[in-house]
């Protein structure tokens, strides 16, 4: 008798798997793991009579319940680790709740998942579904132009979309409000403040010379129309690295968190844990690792462009610079180096007279 229930077990596997394959959307194996738990824990006493309650649920292994009236697939992953739980196995937010693990601010929780998407975590019964979050559907496509504007949107955990209202927002404005401070403070013989200082450093780009030579050579104006946009870019550049970097830890946080599960919790069945019901989950996750590789992809490209107009903007200036030299050595050779000076509106940086 052992022997035919044994060989019964092993045919009835290929059965219940073909019934769940139909009635699950494809999960393969669904309906095993829960005739594996229903024999194990114990509700049935052989595969057999298992595979035959789910046959008569349709193949739907989330319509069966063990004797106390709990969906079999909830009890499937119940002796789960705490960490997994917590993250794969909690409703709502997946980026919300890798977050907390990892103690970063909701605020770039919510700026990342306007630029990104989540995924939103249904717990229905025993049924867990991963249901892909999209982004935020104003946000441009390569991102770099909402910031420049002030139009990029933010996304909460009820997936509403709402535009960011930081004063700082419309990154352009911003950026041309401090190069035109910093002029000041160099025109008027300041010191640069603090936040000036921070901002020059946060840069990519060789700012300081450019306004520092734009003033020797008067021509604060145009350097400023010119060189506003560019340096914007560079700023957007480099808070957009920041989110992503920040993005990519916290996927990195998820992936790390399921793969290193291998199994229930200490003091837990084996079969009361089952990693393959978060599977799909994981696989989200990793999608939208890609998807924000794309858009870093598409930032990186547009900031190398406005790297190269940076050099153009310092060959206008080095001419811009040898062509007032040249007028102000002309002039004072004519007329005296103090009429030069008042005519150039200060001594030559080239020291000529």
């Amino acid at each position: 008798l052992n022997n035919i229930q044994i060989n019964e077990c092993q045919a009835s596997k290929a059965l219940v798997a073909t019934f769940a394959n139909s009635a699950t959307n494809g999960a393969v194996g669904a309906g095993e793991k829960s005739a594996e738990y229903l024999t194990k824990s114990g509700v049935e006493e052989f595969w057999t009579a298992a595979t035959e309650l789910i046959k008569s649920s349709g193949g739907d292994t989330n319509l069966i319940t063990d004797g106390s009236g709990t969906p079999v697939e909830s009890k499937r992953i119940e002796g789960c680790p705490a960490d997994l739980m917590d993250v794969f196995g909690t409703g709502g937010s997946l980026l919300d709740h890798i977050a907390d693990k990892i103690s970063i601010n909701a605020e770039y929780i919510e700026l990342i998942r306007g630029l990104v998407g989540d995924v939103n975590i249904h717990i229905t019964g025993g049924l867990i579904q991963g249901i892909k979050m999209p982004p935020c559907m104003n946000n441009n496509q390569f991102v770099l132009d909402d910031f420049l504007n002030g139009t990029v949107e933010k996304q909460d955990a009820a997936w509403q979309c709402s535009v960011i209202t930081d004063l700082n927002a419309e990154v352009e404005q911003y950026v041309a409000n401090q190069m035109l401070g910093i002029m000041s403070n160099m025109v008027n013989g300041s010191t640069l403040t603090v936040q000036q200082e921070d901002f020059i450093n946060t840069l990519p780009i060789p700012l300081y010379p450019v306004i520092k030579s734009s003033v020797g050579t008067g021509q604060e104006g145009v350097i400023l129309a010119l060189m506003s946009n560019v340096a914007a870019r560079a700023y957007v550049f480099m808070m957009l690295s920041d989110t992503y970097k920040m993005f990519h830890d916290v996927i990195d946080e998820g992936h790390r968190i399921i793969t290193a599960i291998q199994g229930a919790a200490p003091g837990q069945e084996g079969y009361t844990c089952d990693i393959n019901k978060f599977k799909d989950i994981d696989e989200s996750l990793m999608e939208m690792k890609k998807t924000a590789y794309t858009l870093t992809s598409a930032v990186r490209g547009a900031y190398s462009s406005s790297a190269a107009e940076v050099n153009s903007i310092l060959e206008l200036i080095t001419r811009m610079q040898n062509v007032k030299d040249q007028v102000h050595y002309l002039i004072s050779t004519r007329y005296g180096q103090q009429i030069a000076d008042r005519a150039m509106g200060g001594v030559s940086q080239s020291g000529s007279n």
